[in-house]
């Protein structure tokens, strides 16, 4: 029996409904229509249930990989001329430059487990 909009349905039923929506050809507001589902709270349990499968506060999940130094350098800049930048396996990028930037390398690297401890 198809359940009212106005009664509860579980995360279960919700994800069952949002699998359902995307095997189907209609667009999420025409399925949640058909259902008698309103398409804005059809939308925000889609949203829901995404975030939480990514991490319960909704920020997608992080994972530290071992890194390794390409280029083998001496550092003779002052440190207001510092420029390092950390890449991702899946290419996000963080570029820090200025006064602050060698206290934040060196957390970088103590942070990573890179530091035999003479830092």
């Amino acid at each position: 029996m198809e359940k009212s909009s106005k009664q509860r349905r579980s995360a279960e039923e919700w994800r069952k409904l949002i699998a359902e929506s995307q095997e189907s050809h209609l667009t999420a507001a025409e399925f949640a229509t058909s259902r008698g589902i309103r398409p804005k709270t059809f939308a925000w349990w889609k949203w829901r249930l995404k975030m939480k499968s990514s991490d319960t506060r909704g920020h997608a999940k992080v994972e530290l990989v071992r890194a390794e130094v390409i280029d083998d350098i001496e550092i003779e800049a002052t440190a207001h001329d510092l420029r390092w930048e950390l890449e991702t396996s899946r290419g996000h990028r963080v570029k820090v430059s200025g006064a602050s930037a060698f206290d934040a390398l060196i957390v970088a690297i103590e942070a990573l487990g890179l530091s035999d401890g003479a830092a």
